[in-house]
């Protein structure tokens, strides 16, 4: 092959030291991370890494040795563990608990930081786990006697005509995608509209789909089709009817999305309700789900608890918050009381429920400051493991996540309640990076913190 080259033409290692030197100058994008690493005489070391998607991983090493000359410093091992370079990950914050009079060997605390990351990249990029969905045919339904009705799918723009709408359809099928090129008010009260979801979409996708559903109802569109489960959490709190379409295989039959977080029934996991109750039902391995069929009785009592929760939701009777709490609370008694029991309350459950109790109201006290998990332990006499232990086993979270947690709930209470701005907010709760603030409040609450004011002063009106 031959060809000519332009006398003012640029080399390609000119090129190639160019992208090196933006590689390598540039600010790259790097997922931050909290590292806390525990080093205590006579104990494996400890490294957790959480980010603020949740995810979280727990490194145990070697037992460190006494120094025979000098002693490892925390300032050395904090050094050591913020060393990521080459990784898509950096240490936001960083906190360690030394005892003195310890040598680590720089080869331990890289093994230590390397496999943290390691199984931290590990858990962001593993494919998510395929739901199963327990599903039972419905039995067999005898055609109806009554006539049919006219229903018509649109497909495109211009077929929805004045010539359409005089054939009197009782229903006008419009893709959401659609929707935003259709004119709908001409036609409103002669027929009813519903929106057809795209059966397949990415993740992302998702805000885009509530936020296309939200404005349809604006437009006069009264109901949705959804034709898998996963549309369900998308129509969720919809002032609108939801019809399952034909993939769902679904008869005559009603479709309601109700989910509550425990804490709904449970209160705080510091409460009696939470530690007694709800805690031993959510942390079962053997019950990830509960299928209910009316043929029981207690399941059928159960169902109608349900019911009586959504209907006071969607019609907001007076006092509907209580009834709402009520109904869902009976539902979970009869949840707990019927389901089999598959293990005794220890007297270490009982010692694991005080210090979790105590170390819990010590991070909801001092959640404004720095605090590591050396102290939280430190609060209810226990070693850093044994606390990491008991938040795992007890509330089924890691301290750095509950102290995240209280610090958002509170920052959550002062956007509604103060005018301060939301990077003063951030400082007060102890959150020292804004932009990891309103990632995190984000991830919480479905919105920026921002937006979460503006929603909220709007409902009070």
């Amino acid at each position: 092959m031959f060809g000519t080259r332009p006398e003012n033409a640029r080399w390609p290692e000119d090129w190639f030291s160019e992208i090196r030197a933006r590689y390598e100058k540039e600010n790259l994008r790097l997922v931050p991370l909290a590292l806390n690493c525990t080093i205590r005489a006579g104990e494996p070391m400890h490294l957790t890494a959480e980010d603020a998607d949740g995810h979280a991983v727990t490194i145990t090493g070697a037992v460190p040795e006494a120094a025979r000359s000098r002693a490892v410093t925390a300032e050395e091992v904090e050094t050591r563990l913020r060393k990521t370079g080459g990784t898509a990950f950096s240490a936001a914050q960083c906190a360690v608990a030394l005892d003195g009079g310890l040598a680590v060997s720089a080869g331990a605390l890289n093994a230590l930081r390397r496999e943290a990351l390691a199984q931290m990249e590990a858990q962001r990029t593993a494919v998510p786990k395929r739901r199963v969905f327990d599903f039972v045919l419905p039995e067999t339904v005898k055609n109806s006697a009554d006539k049919p009705l006219l229903t018509v799918s649109l497909h495109r723009a211009e077929q929805l005509s004045e010539g359409l709408i005089a054939l009197a359809p009782a229903r006008v099928y419009v893709p959401v995608e659609l929707l935003a090129q259709l004119d709908l008010s001409p036609h409103l009260g002669r027929t009813e509209f519903f929106v057809v979801l795209p059966r397949i979409y990415r993740t992302q996708d998702e805000p885009i789909l509530r936020a296309l559903l939200e404005d349809a109802a604006k437009k006069g569109v009264t109901g949705v089709s959804l034709g898998n489960l996963g549309h369900l959490p998308l129509a969720r709190g919809l002032d609108a009817a939801l019809h399952g379409d034909w993939p769902l295989n679904a008869g005559p039959c009603r479709l309601h999305s109700m989910v509550f977080h425990p804490r709904l029934v449970g209160g705080s996991p510091d409460s009696v309700f939470w530690q007694k109750y709800l805690q031993p039902l959510l942390a079962d391995p053997s019950r990830p789900c509960a299928v209910l069929r009316r043929s029981v009785d207690w399941q059928r009592e159960a169902m109608d608890c349900m019911e009586r929760a959504f209907r006071a939701v969607v019609n907001e009777i007076p006092g509907y918050e209580f009834k709402t709490r009520a109904a869902l609370s009976e539902m979970m008694y009869l949840l707990v009381t019927r389901a089999p029991a598959t293990r005794a309350v220890l007297k270490k459950a009982l010692r694991s429920a005080d210090r979790i109790k105590t170390m819990l109201q010590f991070v909801q006290t001092h959640y404004a400051e720095d605090l590591t998990v050396e102290q939280i332990a430190a609060s209810a006499s226990i070693s850093p493991s044994e606390c990491l232990r008991c938040f795992h086993d007890m509330i089924g979270t890691t301290p750095n996540q509950y102290l995240r947690g209280q610090r958002l709930q509170r920052a959550a209470e002062l956007l509604c309640g103060t005018t301060l701005q939301v990077t003063a907010i951030a400082a007060q709760c102890g959150f020292e990076d804004s932009s990891y603030f309103a990632r995190s409040f984000r991830q919480l609450y479905g919105c920026g913190p921002t937006e979460f004011r503006r929603r909220t002063l709007r409902a009070g009106q």
